[in-house]
């Protein structure tokens, strides 16, 4: 697609995706593609948070968190922990998937144009996910289908399902 990123006023900066007004249309980023920079492994607490908005929560994919490097993201991504908000639902939630086996725990909705906060921190004390929304725990999931046989990139895609253009702003993604 013809897709934009700007850097747009806010504190700080925030970045802005957006798509073409087509059908199908998305913008797909990834933090040093095509290398992966992180290795989730069991034994190790691990955290990841990010602010982000959509301008239409309905009719648009979002995904944002960490997950193998992949041109076509929307179609399928067999590795990775990451959130996902599907078209035609305003529920977000977060995905633990390996070798194309997923576990999915909703943490909540998301609003039109409205900024929200994701999270989630892994404990090895207890081993498992405890999944954020707004700094707010939204529940917990288990570590099962955790990717620990590859390594995943900082990654976030929009994508279109209409044809309308739709924008994602992103004011940050932390990882440890």
């Amino acid at each position: 697609g013809s897709a934009t990123e700007a850097l747009t006023s806010a504190d700080g900066g925030v970045l802005l995706l957006t798509n073409a007004a087509a059908n199908n249309d998305f913008d797909s980023l990834q933090w040093g593609a095509p290398y992966e920079s992180y290795l989730w492994e069991a034994g190790k607490d691990f955290f990841f948070k990010c602010r982000v908005k959509v301008n239409d929560a309905t009719q648009t994919d979002m995904i944002v968190g960490l997950h193998i490097v992949d041109t076509t993201p929307v179609a399928a991504i067999t590795d990775g922990i990451y959130f996902l908000k599907s078209d035609t639902s305003t529920t977000v939630s977060l995905v633990v998937n390996k070798d194309s086996t997923a576990t999915t725990t909703s943490a909540g909705t998301m609003a039109d144009d409205t900024w929200t906060t994701l999270g989630y921190y892994y404990s090895t004390k207890d081993r498992k996910f405890y999944i954020y929304k707004d700094n707010v725990l939204a529940g917990t999931s288990v570590n099962t289908n955790a990717p620990d046989d590859e390594e995943i990139a900082l990654s976030f895609t929009i994508h279109n399902e209409e044809a309308v253009a739709k924008t994602m702003s992103v004011d940050y993604l932390v990882a440890g």
